[in-house]
């Protein structure tokens, strides 16, 4: 199975435009995590909605407060290291605002 590039699939949608933390009581009580990024910051612009599946390790800091961009936000595969129901770290490496893990992405476009 050919492994997907997640970090093409975002890049260049920077501007946070939505979080949010969901409970699935249907998936054993586990978080998903939803962002919506768009390109720029008009209320026209086309919105990416990213959903990370089974999250753990959420830590968030230096976020919010007026305009919010994720400027470099980076999966990596960690499946390899076969931790329990964790498949990718996920982190911002430019200002280090948002970092986790979560057991699978999901990548969808609105409008």
């Amino acid at each position: 199975m050919a492994q997907i590039d997640y970090n093409n699939s975002w890049r260049g949608f920077t501007i946070v435009r939505g979080l949010a933390l969901e409970v699935d009581p249907e998936d054993c009580w586990r978080s998903n995590l939803i962002l919506e990024l768009s390109k720029g910051d008009a209320p026209t612009e086309s919105i990416l909605r990213v959903t990370f599946r089974g999250v753990s390790q959420l830590r968030l800091q230096r976020f919010g407060g007026g305009l919010t961009q994720v400027l470099h936000l980076q999966a990596t595969d960690i499946s390899k290291q076969q931790l329990d129901q964790v498949s990718y770290e996920i982190r911002e490496l430019e200002r280090d605002a948002i970092a986790f893990c979560c057991r699978s992405i999901e990548v969808s476009g609105l409008q």
